[in-house]
């Protein structure tokens, strides 16, 4: 009771300095955990965008002009899809087309085979597109089955089309067959494409052209950080875009992460400038616990003398001390830690503060009294 009597007696008898405490310490632990909440609120939506944002690789000519009616051959699927020589682990998400001129009683028609809804806007409900089918396996398929645009679909559903086929791809040049395709579903809109499995599409391939061929690939990136070391896995079977390129057969890949690099970069460096705040804070709150204790104990070195000659020992003396100096502290450092709701920045900070009170007090405090005496 001596002691909690001694540090009210001297939090009353001087206002002014048991208040400047409080205040700053208060102020500078608000700013501690304010830094440390925005750092974590970065670091989250780092984490998300890598974890959840999309790079589209897309394969296009050596000039990057287009996308689609590539023709690429069989060895640059191999390539892609293999896990072992290629780029198979970085893949995810592979969108495959093949195209078809196809001439029927009803017209002309491109005929595309497709892996993925996503191939085709049409289909990809990201891109506004819809579509229906009552095939659920449409996608994996080797059977002929199409869907049509919806204003042919009420007349054409579940009949079969008959298809000249013309492929720009052969072994002997273009290949030519015929196939029937039965309609299974239609896709919004009106067009003149009649869209069918990819498999089947490959199937059409080695029946009328004696060899694969693919229109366009793209794909996401599997793990977003890997794209430097997706092209340069890709590297011997695919170029870099370059405009002065003649278009010979040559193909290139490009990752489109400038977006993903931009954001990612901006919020490390956020991160990173916190980083260094961080310890600037603590030393701060060193600095204010010291400050805080020289004041407090400066021309009290003869009262501490007499405390001790009366019996208060060392111990006691230290406590009483440090209970008069940070008690208020303490208890604007936990509201803070309340209302901001980041209880370990703020018990951090109470540790600096402690820290930096325990050293400007311990001279004084831990003097003999004989020697504060004569000083």
């Amino acid at each position: 009771m001596t002691v909690i009597a001694f540090v009210f007696r001297r939090l009353i008898r001087r206002p002014l300095l048991s208040l400047i405490g409080p205040v700053i310490s208060c102020a500078l632990c608000v700013l501690l955990c304010s830094l440390t909440d925005y750092r974590q609120d970065q670091q989250r939506q780092l984490e998300k965008i890598q974890s959840g944002y999309d790079i589209l690789c897309v394969v296009t000519d050596a000039r990057g002009t287009k996308s689609d009616n590539l023709l690429l051959s069989a060895s640059y699927m191999d390539f892609i899809r293999d896990p072992d020589n290629g780029l198979g682990t970085f893949v995810r998400d592979l969108r495959l087309t093949k195209k078809f001129s196809g001439v029927s009683t009803l017209g002309r028609f491109d005929v595309v085979g497709l892996n993925s809804e996503r191939s085709a806007a049409r289909l990809d409900p990201s891109a506004g597109g819809e579509w229906s089918c009552s095939r659920t396996d449409f996608f994996e398929t080797t059977d002929n089955v199409c869907l049509i645009s919806q204003d042919l679909f009420d007349a054409w559903d579940g009949q079969t089309i008959h298809m000249q086929l013309t492929d720009d791809y052969g072994l002997e040049g273009k290949g030519r067959g015929e196939a029937d395709f039965t309609v299974v579903g239609w896709y919004k809109g009106e067009g003149e494409t009649l869209y069918i499995p990819y498999p089947c599409a490959e199937k059409l391939c080695k029946v009328i052209s004696k060899a694969v061929s693919v229109d366009s690939v793209s794909f996401l990136l599997a793990d977003n950080s890997a794209g430097d070391a997706l092209i340069e896995a890709a590297a011997p079977k695919f170029l870099q875009i370059d405009p002065s390129y003649v278009n010979d057969g040559k193909f290139a890949l490009t990752v489109h992460d400038r977006s993903f690099k931009a954001t990612t970069a901006a919020l490390e460096n956020n991160i990173r400038r916190i980083g260094y705040l961080l310890p600037i804070l603590s030393v701060l709150g060193l600095g204010t616990g010291f400050l805080i204790g020289f004041l407090s104990t400066r021309g009290e070195q003869k009262n501490y003398a007499l405390m001790r000659t009366v019996g208060l020992s060392r111990g006691k003396l230290f406590i009483a001390v440090l209970l008069e100096q940070l008690l208020l502290p303490l208890l604007g450092v936990c509201i803070v830690a309340a209302c901001m709701r980041q209880p370990v920045p703020a018990a951090f900070f109470f540790a600096c503060l402690l820290i930096g009170t325990a050293i400007a007090v311990i001279k004084p405090v831990f003097t003999p009294p004989t020697r504060l005496l004569r000083e």
